[in-house]
């Protein structure tokens, strides 16, 4: 993974640990935070595992509210509000099945409301993972922000 100046690796949340078949990497700015995890896949599909990885995010955190949720070209992707210190709290997370598809592959994006855009493309802009952009969704992602969240541009 590599990431231009507006990122800044975040130590104390990089974690690798085998017995868990578990990787991640995490990146910050003043208002974002940027993650990306590998985990084993347990022959999981890519929407099993969001399923599952979307109940551990409801269980850990009450005040998760998701607004939407789709694949495109074999990519799940959720987006979600939280409710943290008074802020509205959107995370976009995408997962792919990488390494023969036998890996999930998680980004994720967080942000407040009000940062998300300029997060966004800064993650866009700035941010590879295995040569690749971020995000897959990138090119249809203003069109879903649009038609799940409405009010976010008032």
């Amino acid at each position: 993974m590599t990431w231009g100046a507006t990122w800044s690796a975040d130590p104390l949340t990089m974690e690798s640990n085998t017995d868990q078949s578990l990787d991640r990497l995490s990146l910050a700015t003043d208002v974002a935070r940027f993650q990306v995890f590998f985990v084993g896949a347990e022959g999981e599909t890519a929407d099993e595992y969001m399923t599952r990885f979307v109940r551990y995010r409801i269980a850990e955190d009450t005040t998760v509210a998701i607004v939407a949720r789709d694949a495109d070209n074999g990519v799940e992707w959720i987006a979600y509000t939280t409710a943290g210190q008074g802020d509205l709290v959107l995370h976009l997370i995408e997962i792919q099945l990488v390494d023969r598809d036998r890996t999930p592959q998680i980004g994720e994006l967080i942000a407040g409301s009000d940062e998300f855009d300029q997060s966004f493309k800064d993650a866009i802009r700035e941010i590879e993972v295995a040569s690749l952009p971020p995000f897959v969704i990138v090119e249809c992602w203003p069109e879903y922000k649009q038609s799940i969240l409405p009010e976010y541009h008032q």
